[in-house]
Parts: structure tokens; C-alpha cells; sequence
């Protein structure tokens, strides 16, 4: 803009260029840059990750009351069920934080959770099962079991 208003200063004078006013007090600045997009992320857990109370570190049990019969360690969760006042409670822990809920005995040595958000969490000693309305979402292996 400079070099603007000293060739208008130029060609019709400086007495000129101050009598317009805009050109001695009119500035072009440069736009700040706009940044780039972040970059893509990938998802690399393709089971949905059901709701929780919080994070946890991963293979850690989650503090249960005193009461607890049965402890099971996955590669991905560990689960203690627990009896307070004759009601069984599931006491679940993963990466992705920790759950309590109900549980009730619907087999030998197999518990199922009340249904959180639609997830329920089914454990035996043989097995994990976490279904979503029904369908299966995530089944893993019991790694050791316990108490």
C-alpha cells in the first residue's frame, strides 16, 4: 500500500493525497494464515466400547466390598462378583473405565448383569459375552479365575 500512495503522490501531488484522507490512513495487513485440517485419526477398537464410569489401568480390579466370591482376569477386563445385603454385583474394570451393576446367577457359576444402556455383561468362568440389545459385541476369553 505503500508504494501505492507514493505513486498517487507521484501523479497528482501530495496536497492531493492529503485532501483525500483515505489514502494516508487507509492499510492493507496480511490475513493471519489459516491452519491445516488436523489429520485423519484411526480407530483401531472396532468393538463399541460400552458405557463407564471412568478410566481405569488396564488389568486392574476395581475395589470391591468385602464379600466378593468370584474373580475373573481377561486380556481385555477383569470382573469380581461381590455379595452386599444377598444382592450380587458385578465389579467390572478395562481400558475403557469401571462398571458396577446387579448381577444374577442365570447358570452354573454363570452371572448376567441388569441392562446398562442397553449393555449387558455376562460372565462365566469359561467366558466374557457383553451384548448391545442382544447382539454380541465383544466376547473374550477368561484368562484366570479365582477366589
Amino acid at each position: 500500500m505503500v508504494r501505492t500512495v507514493g505513486m498517487v503522490t507521484a501523479f497528482i501531488g501530495a496536497s492531493a493525497v492529503s485532501a483525500c484522507g483515505w489514502f494516508a490512513t487507509y492499510e492493507v495487513r496480511p490475513s493471519e494464515p489459516v491452519p491445516p485440517p488436523p489429520a485423519p485419526s484411526t480407530v483401531t477398537e472396532t468393538v463399541p466400547q460400552p458405557p463407564a464410569a471412568g478410566p481405569v489401568a488396564p488389568g486392574t480390579t476395581p475395589a470391591g466390598p468385602s464379600g466378593c466370591f468370584a474373580g475373573y482376569l481377561t486380556e481385555k477386563s477383569s470382573v469380581q462378583l461381590c455379595a452386599e445385603s444377598g444382592q450380587v454385583y458385578y465389579y467390572g474394570s478395562s481400558q475403557a473405565g469401571t462398571i458396577v451393576l446387579p448381577a444374577y446367577q442365570v447358570g452354573a457359576g454363570t452371572y448376567q448383569t441388569e441392562s446398562n444402556d442397553g449393555y449387558v455383561y455376562t460372565i462365566s468362568p469359561e467366558q466374557l459375552v457383553i451384548t448391545r440389545d442382544g447382539a454380541v459385541v465383544a466376547e473374550q476369553p477368561v484368562l484366570s479365575a479365582g477366589y
